[in-house]
């Protein structure tokens, strides 16, 4: 091989790589601590990515969709017409987005909240029956089983015998400290966690009122600095990254909608108590994966209890059904069609995702798999393009 400047470049490369690998190898725990500390620096700024996503597909719908007229002036190229763009309507967009986003949720507070405070106020309520039920119940229970009475006694004179503030001392000279060290990190969790959301708040508004500058930027930056065939493979994957991520997103709000739809359907018609109120906050917990379903479960039982033990009991079932439809049958057909991922690696994105991430990985794979099926796809026509191969 001639040593030249080129491969010069390119065995430094190796080197380099070869002694950084062995040192992330030899220093593993290093490594990892470190790449903790890099990732909770930039997190708040992917919770902003993520968060400018999700307004920016309200946003273009109102630009689009309300304050954009067509032209006078046909022959306007789509680059003149973005420079026209004003910017108070991205801004009045923007704003009108984040009034929607927190519609929804006032809507799906103002359902559910007063429904469970009545729920607890009858729950409240029925308690003295309920404990005059209890006390007949065991008045017969130890009639029919007299030994049942020396076990009693026994505790009543254990608990009569029992120094509480001796045992309260001995626990907090335990726990004390323990407890103590729990609150304050649980404090300064929260504290933590509101800056962050702040900060990734502050940084989406300002990348969706900015997006075009940036965007410009970082194309400017990676033409500048990469190869302009490799530049234009970056971008081809990006532009499908973005379009894929769009379409799941809204793939993923349609298919809670069904389900919300459904819920409340069914509970029509099975005559279950509160159809329209659970079948909001199911639609609403149904964005959260895994956890949402149980959310919305455990709420839903909460308050058909105290209608009907009985129809509660029906109400679980039933959810616990169409959760099972909707997993394997909806979910796939409806999110996998809306990134053009087939069904069947919606499961497997989803089973890998959840395995390696957890709830970022399910709520992550179905996308990130949809792009790697779409390069992958694209990459795999060309090269049989280029070998003339038509395989059918």
């Amino acid at each position: 091989m001639e040593l030249n400047k080129a491969n010069t470049r390119k065995i430094l490369a190796i080197i380099i790589f070869t002694l950084f690998f062995l040192w992330v190898v030899l220093n593993w725990n290093t490594a990892i601590s470190f790449l903790d500390k890099v990732f909770d620096l930039i997190f708040p700024f992917i919770l902003g990515i993520a968060i400018a996503f999700v307004l920016n597909i309200l946003t273009k719908l109102f630009e689009e969709k309300v304050f954009t007229r067509n032209p006078k002036n046909k022959g306007k190229t789509k680059k003149v017409q973005k420079v026209k763009k004003s910017r108070w309507k991205r801004g009045v967009s923007l704003i009108l987005a984040i009034i929607v986003l927190l519609a929804i949720i006032a809507l799906v507070i103002g359902l559910v909240i007063p429904e469970l405070i009545n729920t607890v106020q009858m729950l409240f309520a029925s308690l003295p029956d309920l404990l005059e039920n209890g006390k007949v119940y065991i008045a017969d229970l130890l009639v029919e089983y007299p030994e049942l009475n020396t076990t009693i006694t026994n505790l009543q004179n254990s608990i009569e015998n029992l120094n509480i503030n001796e045992e309260l001392n001995k626990f907090l000279e335990t726990y004390g400290s323990g407890i103590l060290t729990t609150s304050v990190n649980v404090i300064s969790g929260m504290a933590g966690a509101i800056v962050t959301f702040v900060l990734a708040l502050a940084f989406a508004l300002y990348a969706l009122v900015q997006k075009e500058k940036l965007i410009l930027q970082s194309k400017k930056l990676l033409y500048a600095y990469v190869q302009k065939d490799k530049a234009d493979k970056v971008m081809r994957v990006a532009r499908t990254a973005n379009t894929t991520f769009t379409n799941f997103i809204s793939g993923q709000f349609i298919e809670a909608l069904i389900l919300g739809f459904l819920c409340m359907l069914g509970m029509l018609i099975l005559d279950i108590p509160h159809a329209v109120t659970i079948g909001v906050m199911i639609a609403f917990t149904a964005l959260i994966p895994i956890v949402g379903a149980i959310i919305g479960t455990v709420i839903g039982a909460i308050l058909i209890l105290p209608v009907s033990p009985i129809k509660a009991v029906v109400f679980v079932i039933f959810l616990l059904i169409l959760q099972q439809i909707e997993g394997n049958i909806i979910y796939p057909k409806v999110v996998g069609s809306s990134v053009g991922l087939p069904g069947i690696w919606v499961l497997v994105a989803i089973s890998i995702g959840g395995s390696l991430w957890g709830l970022v990985g399910i709520l992550l794979s179905v996308p990130l798999f949809s792009v790697i099926y779409a390069v992958l796809g694209e990459n795999v026509n060309h090269k049989l393009k280029e070998k003339n191969l038509q395989i059918e």
